[in-house]
């Protein structure tokens, strides 16, 4: 290799080094609209959708395409590889481009990133990233005005038929800008914050926006590094619109994303801990299959089960614990839904000072009911049999009940130690109860009880020792809705009032947080209930 040839290559100005990297983006970016564009069509062939090229890759063959000779483009490339290290340390767009480039990031991080960049400088999504991840046709908020146009790619590719004029398949080049210091306006960036961020919780994403708004009103976004320690106050200007730059923008969208990942893994480690039935740190098929149900309600029961023996074959493991659950969870895209269920019931979280408040009127509930079911079903209802960890027996609901009193005991342990000035800064073994954790598993039981409820066929005895029961069997549940519902109940995850009693038992007062005393409460629940052993059960 010339090394004089290549000290003179390795003199690339700044500017002559972000046309490299905007060329590198709208290739990558523009190869991934078509990929995404011929594997739509009913036609399309495995020979059109070949591998994907690497940033690096991009650049060296834009330069072979420009050189010719692949000397000339090796060293070309080495140069550049050397002016990206020089100038990471100056600018925003550099250093990101560097840690994609050099793998330095996982490809996540590229791959939001890109999304991002693309609706920034595209206002027709459609065959896009973003496309693939959503069912109809995709235009940005300040280009909604065109997705009306007859002649635009989403009607074309919607209502026409295969054979597609040639017209319609042409994907244009995606052009990425290389200016220095790239601006757009706050409204801009914040209209495709709320677009890209739509998995996120909304208060997640408004709490982003005005991030946004407070760094534009400063005035000291810039790609420049080291960033400014502080911007001379903002003057005062009217019809002058507030601006961010892209490359500080995608700075904190990264971030962001990163953040996310960490609530949503801590959200399905509630989800774990709260649907561990027996608190064994592992999960048996039926365990499983309500912590996905609670996660997505629309996933198919059968693919469920199919999801979970494929992890065991895969692992050679009987059960699956918190660190397989979460690998599961990020191949079949649990991660992406885990916040579907904000707007139900069942994703309601408050303080735990608000759950003791509920859990004071519902306890009698829910131990009443639990000692009524024992009562009054009949002895070989599926109910009084246990198949495993979290199939919904009664057996299984007295667990989850014991787990519950143990959360809500540890979590007020914890909230003691973090008062006392002896402890501060001191490791203490119950900060892993959170109160989302504890309403996590409130959910949970609530929702094993109304489900066992519901299978009983009434409640004969609504307490113990009555002199009455109830003869005649109760009419089938009717279908449920909040406008249906009775007020006068506390809680109304339960089924009709007589499948249902608040009349427990003077065992429990008052009321117990260990294992052993609630399992001597409930002795009669567990002498009349059949557990299967291994050997006469088979796994699912």
């Amino acid at each position: 290799m010339n090394t004089d040839q290549l000290v003179q290559f390795a003199k690339k100005s700044l500017a002559n080094v972000l046309k490299i990297i905007a060329d590198a983006y709208s290739e990558m970016l523009t190869a991934t609209r078509r990929k995404t564009q011929q594997q739509r069509l009913s036609y399309a062939t495995p020979r059109g959708s070949g591998r994907t090229l690497s940033l690096s890759q991009i650049v060296y063959q834009s330069f072979l395409h420009s050189y010719g000779l692949p000397g000339i483009a090796d060293m070309h490339l080495l140069a550049f590889s050397c002016a990206i290290e020089t100038y990471r340390v100056q600018h925003l767009r550099v250093e990101y481009f560097a840690r994609f480039c050099f793998e330095e990031v996982p490809k996540a991080d590229l791959t939001n990133y890109l999304e991002f960049l693309e609706c920034i400088v595209c206002d027709d999504l459609t065959g896009t990233m973003m496309a693939s991840h959503l069912p109809g046709p995709i235009t940005t908020p300040s280009s909604g005005g065109n997705a009306g146009n007859s002649r635009g790619l989403p009607q074309q590719t919607m209502n026409t038929p295969p054979v597609a004029s040639k017209r319609s398949r042409f994907i244009p080049r995606i052009s990425v800008p290389d200016k220095e210091n790239w601006l757009i306006t706050l409204d801009r960036a914040q209209e495709i914050a709320q677009l890209c961020f739509r998995d996120m919780r909304k208060t997640t994403v408004t709490t982003f926006c005005e991030n946004l708004a407070t760094i534009a009103a400063q005035g000291n976004s810039t790609a420049l590094l080291p960033p400014p320690s502080s911007a001379a106050p903002a003057t005062e200007t009217t019809g002058v619109e507030a601006m961010i730059n892209v490359d500080h923008l995608l700075q904190l969208v990264i971030a962001e994303w990163r953040l996310e990942q960490v609530r949503r893994e801590r959200h399905l480690l509630d989800s774990f801990r709260a649907g561990d039935v027996n608190g064994d740190g592992q999960l048996t098929s039926a365990e499983f299959t309500q912590i996905v149900l609670s996660i997505d309600a629309s996933r198919d029961l059968g693919d469920i089960l199919l999801m979970y023996s494929d992890t065991l074959r895969r692992t050679g493991c009987e059960q699956l614990n918190a660190e397989v659950f979460l690998q599961v969870a990020r191949e079949h895209e649990l991660t992406r839904v885990v916040w579907q269920g904000d707007g139900d019931l069942y994703g309601v979280v408050n303080e735990v000072t608000d759950m003791e408040a509920t859990w004071a009127h519902v306890r009698g509930f829910f131990v009443g009911t639990l000692e009524a079911l024992a009562r009054d079903l009949p002895p070989s209802h599926f109910l009084r049999i246990c198949e495993g960890a979290g199939c919904g027996c009664l057996k299984c609901l007295l667990d989850g009940y014991v787990g519950f009193q143990k959360m809500r005991r540890e979590f007020a342990l914890a909230q003691k130690q973090q008062q006392q000035p002896g402890h501060l800064g001191r490791r203490n073994s119950y900060i892993g109860v959170s109160s989302q954790l504890v309403w996590a598993r409130f959910w949970h039981l609530m929702r094993q009880l109304h489900d066992a409820a519901a299978e009983s066929d009434g409640i004969v005895t609504p307490w113990e020792g009555v002199q009455y029961t109830h003869e005649q069997p109760v009419q089938p549940l009717a279908p449920r809705s909040n406008t249906r519902r009775r007020d006068s109940l506390p809680n109304f995850l339960f089924p009709d009032t007589e499948r249902i009693t608040a009349k427990m038992s003077e065992l429990h007062h008052p009321e117990a947080f260990d294992a052993p005393t609630i399992h001597t409460q409930f002795a009669y629940l567990l002498s009349h209930v059949t557990v299967k052993g291994p050997e006469t059960s088979a796994r699912s």
